[in-house]
C-alpha cells in the first residue's frame, strides 16, 4: 500500500514551506495525499489564511474548489445512471455551436448535468450530495451551502496582477452568493453549480478521491458509492477518436482576472494522446518520466486547486491555494514539484521504491522535480 518515508515527507514540507515563504509564491497551502486505504499519507497546511493576515492556515481551512466539484457532480451523476434514472447516451440532439472535434471550448456541461440530477432525483443538488455521497463517507465540510463554521475556517482568495504581484482579491470573494447567504430564501435563491459550487476542507476532498482509488468503495466505512464497472467506465477514454482536444489551440480567457491562457490543457511528451474520462482528464499511457501512470485522471479548480486519482499507484491527492487567476505559473510549478515529489517517494508495504525514486535515496530531490 502507498506510503512515505518520513525523511521524503520532510523533505516535501520543507519544499512546500520554502514556496510559501516567497513573497510572489502563495500565500498559503494545504496538500493531503492519501492511498486507496483512506489512510493519509501526507498531509501539510503552509502560510497563512490571507496576505498580510496572522492567522496560519491550517488542515481545517475551507476553500472555494470551483471546478474540483465536476468530479463529485460525475459521481452523482453515474449513481443515477445505475439506477436508469439517467442514460449516458440519448438519441436527443441538439443545435450544436461547437461541434464535437471541431475546437476545445470550455463550457457549462457539467452544471447542465447537474441540473438533470436535481430534476431526476427531485432534491436539491448540494441535499443530493449531502445524503447520497457525502453522509454515508462521514463527510462533513464539503457543501455548495457553507455553515457558520465552514465560513469561520474559509481562506481568502488572491489576486495577482500582471506584474505578478499578489493582493486580497479587491471583492472579497468571486463566489459571494452562498457565503452571504443567510436567510431560508437567499439559500434557496443560490444556484447549486454541479460544474463550481463546493467549498471544501482538502482532507474531505481527499476522502472522495480514495472511492475512486478503491473502485468505488469507500475505504474507511466500507459504503460503496459506485459499482466497481462504473468507476471502470468513468476511468475511460470517451473520445478515442480526439487525442488532441485539449492542444495546439489557446484556452481563450473569457475573464483576464479568472482565467490565465494555456496552449495545453496538459502539456504532454511529445505529441502524446490524451484523454477524457467521465468528468475528469485522464494521461493515456505512462509518462516518459516515469511520472504518471496510465489512466492517471486529475482536475482543476479555479483559484488554483488540483486533484489527481493514480489508480495503478494507488494514492491521490489535492493541492489546495486561492489565487486569482487560473493556472498561476508559481502554483503549477508548486503542483508539479508536489505530485512528482510524492511520486518519486512513495513505498510500496514491500519496502520497493518506484523507480523515479531509485536514485534520491529515499530522500525528496528538489532539484530533479523543478
Amino acid at each position: 500500500m502507498a506510503k512515505l518515508a518520513p525523511a521524503a515527507a520532510a523533505s516535501l514540507k520543507a519544499y512546500i514551506d520554502a514556496a510559501v515563504s516567497d513573497p510572489s509564491g502563495a500565500p498559503g497551502v494545504v496538500v493531503v495525499a492519501v492511498n486507496k486505504l483512506g489512510e493519509p499519507i501526507f498531509e501539510h497546511a503552509a502560510g497563512k489564511i490571507g496576505l498580510g493576515k496572522t492567522d496560519m492556515i491550517s488542515m481545517d481551512s475551507v476553500f472555494w474548489i470551483a471546478s474540483c466539484t465536476k468530479m463529485i457532480t460525475g459521481i452523482a451523476c453515474m449513481q443515477l445512471v445505475e439506477q436508469g434514472r439517467l442514460a449516458l447516451d440519448d438519441s436527443d440532439q441538439v443545435y450544436k455551436l461547437a461541434p464535437p472535434g471541431k475546437t476545445w471550448e470550455y463550457g457549462i456541461s457539467l452544471d447542465w448535468a447537474g441540473v438533470l440530477a436535481e430534476r431526476v432525483s427531485g432534491l436539491r443538488l448540494n441535499d443530493y450530495f449531502q445524503e447520497n455521497i457525502f453522509k454515508p463517507m462521514g463527510i462533513s465540510d464539503i457543501s455548495m451551502v457553507p455553515t457558520e463554521d465552514m465560513k469561520a475556517r474559509l481562506a481568502y482568495m488572491h489576486l495577482r496582477s500582471a506584474n505578478g504581484e499578489l493582493r486580497l482579491h479587491p471583492n472579497g470573494h468571486v463566489n459571494r452568493r452562498p457565503l452571504y447567504a443567510s436567510t431560508e430564501a437567499e439559500k434557496a435563491a443560490t444556484f447549486h453549480s454541479g460544474g463550481a459550487g463546493c467549498f471544501a476542507r482538502p482532507s474531505d476532498y481527499a476522502q472522495v478521491i480514495t472511492l475512486l482509488l478503491n473502485n468505488g468503495t469507500h475505504p474507511r466505512t466500507g459504503t460503496q458509492i459506485l459499482k466497481k464497472e462504473t468507476v471502470e467506465e468513468m476511468f475511460t477514454n470517451q473520445i478515442p477518436e480526439m487525442p488532441n482536444f485539449g492542444r495546439g489551440e489557446a484556452v481563450p480567457p473569457p475573464k483576464r482576472d479568472l482565467i490565465n491562457p494555456v496552449l495545453e490543457v496538459y502539456p504532454g511528451d511529445g505529441d502524446s494522446p490524451q484523454g477524457w474520462g467521465l468528468s475528469f482528464f485522464l494521461h493515456l499511457h505512462d509518462s516518459g518520466t516515469g511520472l504518471h501512470s496510465k489512466g492517471t485522471a486529475w482536475w482543476a479548480g479555479l483559484p488554483n486547486l488540483y486533484w489527481w486519482a493514480d489508480r495503478q499507484r494507488g494514492f491521490g491527492g489535492i493541492v489546495a491555494s486561492q489565487i486569482l487567476p487560473s493556472s498561476d505559473a508559481k502554483m503549477l510549478d508548486l503542483w508539479a514539484g508536489i505530485e512528482a515529489g510524492l511520486i518519486q517517494q512513495v513505498v510500496a508495504t514491500d519496502g520497493i521504491q518506484n523507480d523515479a525514486s531509485a536514485n534520491t535515496g529515499g530522500v525528496l530531490n528538489v532539484q530533479e522535480i523543478n
